[in-house]
């Protein structure tokens, strides 16, 4: 093929240098310049790999500015148009102009994603990483976090590895915090059903949670020895408990928010 700007058919406005086959259409290396229609559209850009005259193979593609929502031009968006953070280059696969398989999404806002997708819509494995440096790996179903994976806070250094459900902690987990470790069921993104809490000053709870509190039936050890075992309302004994002293003296009677 012929290296020029003019070896094939040029869509209205666009602008092409590269490689043509044997039959006028891209094919090889190639990049493209594509005003966009649509008001404050910009400029989007493509350099990479062509096959009979479709964006095929591994390439650059820099998403217009102002106003688009990212993704939605035709044979670019694959169907998806999830995140709208416009002006940012994606790296990767394409097959028949559209970005498709492993590929580096680098948003404007400084954010990024580097793993699966199908257009503009992360889905498959991958690694985010938020502007703060919130990170996440593991598992996305239409852009959002869905099956296994490992979320971790930069500013605390908290992290939680587990099930999420349409981007949000629900399954079974692990969450490390500062104040200690729980491993159990969430719902909703929060510590509900069973689950076991190691605090860092030794105490350990074992039972039921209800939004992110301790709720129903449980035993709470006190790192000094006592032992509560018995009913718990909003993260306090309430109703029938035994509560045991490391002293050897016991209780077993009614609870009423924390007090016999």
């Amino acid at each position: 093929g012929t290296r020029a700007g003019t070896g094939g058919p040029q869509p209205r406005l666009e602008r092409y240098t590269g490689e043509y086959n044997e039959y006028g259409q891209r094919e090889g290396y190639g990049r493209v310049s594509m005003p966009q229609s649509r008001p404050r559209g910009g400029m989007h850009t493509y350099a990479g790999q062509w096959k009979q005259g479709q964006m095929h193979g591994t390439g650059t593609y820099c998403f217009g500015s102002d106003g688009d929502r990212d993704g939605e031009e035709e044979g670019v968006g694959g169907g998806g148009g999830n995140r709208t953070r416009n002006v940012h280059p994606f790296t990767g696969t394409f097959v028949h102009n559209q970005i498709k398989g492993f590929g580096k999404h680098q948003y404007c806002d400084g954010s990024s994603y580097e793993g699966q997708c199908v257009g503009v819509t992360r889905e498959g494995y991958g690694v985010s990483v938020e502007v703060g440096g919130d990170r996440y790996e593991g598992e996305y179903v239409n852009d959002l976090r869905q099956g296994h994976g490992k979320l971790s806070y930069a500013k605390n250094s908290n992290t939680y590895e587990g099930s999420f459900h349409h981007g949000v902690r629900e399954g079974r987990g692990c969450w490390r915090f500062e104040g200690g470790v729980y491993e159990g069921e969430w719902v909703g993104g929060a510590m509900e059903g069973w689950g076991v809490c190691r605090y860092l000053s030794g105490d350990v709870y074992t039972g039921t949670w209800l939004g992110g509190m301790l709720q129903g039936e449980g035993e709470f050890r006190h790192s000094n020895g006592d032992v509560y075992v018995g009913g718990f309302v909003r993260g306090k004994e309430h109703g029938k408990g035994r509560f045991r002293a490391a002293s050897g003296g016991t209780y077993e009677g009614e609870y009423h928010e924390g007090k016999r």
